[in-house]
């Protein structure tokens, strides 16, 4: 399947749940304090849960993770790498390897230091779909 249809399929499927949930929960919207740079938690009402970013490679946003989602919950369905800059995706590393993932959304941007190989090796090891 061509990426760019998964794409839409993925985003159209994404705006169905938000506006026809299948539970009445709430859409819930986590700010990770992961010190330098960014991570967001959402969760819809419909228990699909999508990481954006992951901040540095510096253990916080496990620690961020731990605090919101239950002890027995290791899946996230989407994975979102807003651009490759160490202080958003130093922390997916972690993740990835610590969650199982539904599947990881990034730009084609190519990061430019060794961290960015080590994300797009756990990428392949854990055979984690990745959408470009």
């Amino acid at each position: 399947m061509n990426r760019r249809v998964a794409l839409i399929i993925l985003d159209g499927a994404i705006w169905y749940l938000i506006l026809f949930p299948k539970n009445s929960g709430n859409l819930e919207l986590y700010f990770l304090d992961v010190g330098q740079g960014d991570s967001q938690l959402v969760n819809l009402p419909s228990d699909i849960q999508i990481l954006i970013d992951g901040g540095a490679p510096n253990g916080e946003v496990l620690s961020e993770l731990a605090k919101v989602l239950p002890a027995n919950d290791y899946y996230i369905d989407l994975v979102v790498m807003t651009h490759p800059q160490l202080d958003h995706f130093g922390g997916l590393v972690d993740v990835l390897k610590k969650y199982q993932v539904g599947a990881f959304l990034s730009t084609s941007r190519k990061g430019e230091i060794d961290a960015y190989g080590d994300l797009m090796e756990v990428l392949k090891t854990r055979r984690i779909p990745h959408i470009i």
